[in-house]
């Protein structure tokens, strides 16, 4: 799956952007994927003050969704551990 996510701190307005491609198992891919269709949960144990805007290629479709501490799925911040372990191999 290929991905583009913007990172932007809610308080300073600084950004990060990360693009790349990650190969996940088809149970992680269909919960990511899950969670930018229904999205709007509240959920109140991730608390870090920045929005995601995200986007993923995933089988020739594109899906672009915006969050929000309060309302990101749990399957995102799990995946923005996969992008962050990503980024770090991809700069060595």
């Amino acid at each position: 799956m290929k991905y583009k996510v913007v990172v932007e701190d809610g308080f300073a307005g600084n950004s990060q952007e990360y693009n790349g491609k990650l190969e996940l198992t088809q149970n992680k891919t269909e919960s990511i994927l899950e969670g930018m269709n229904k999205g709007g949960d509240k959920n109140q144990d991730f608390r870090d003050d920045f929005n995601y805007v995200i986007e993923i290629a995933n089988n020739n479709e594109v899906y672009r969704r915006k969050f929000e501490e309060g309302n990101i799925p749990r399957s995102i911040p799990e995946f923005m551990v996969k992008v962050n372990q990503n980024d770090r191999n991809l700069a060595e």
